[in-house]
């Protein structure tokens, strides 16, 4: 939220801040494909990074999802089925 520090460490992928290091996991590393169909959608990766971030953080750190338009629009494909 707007009143929270957004958190940085090496340990989030040599000096990453958690969010941006998130996101990356589950889009690259396919962890965001939950229902596990090959495709990352902007509403498993939204609650992905919002889940991952918070456990990460001690719930120090939370994002936020403003919704707008289609949440089931296909942002990747994922590595896991290649």
């Amino acid at each position: 939220s707007k009143d929270e520090l957004a958190q940085e460490s090496s340990r989030w992928g040599g000096g990453h801040g958690v969010f941006t290091w998130t996101l990356l996991k589950g889009l690259r590393d396919g962890e965001a494909d939950k229902n596990n169909d090959c495709l990352i959608t902007a509403d498993e990766l939204s609650q992905f990074v919002r889940s991952e971030v918070k456990n990460e953080t001690s719930q120090q750190q939370t994002p936020q999802v403003f919704k707008s338009g289609r949440s089931d629009i296909e942002l990747a494909s994922s590595n896991r089925c290649k």
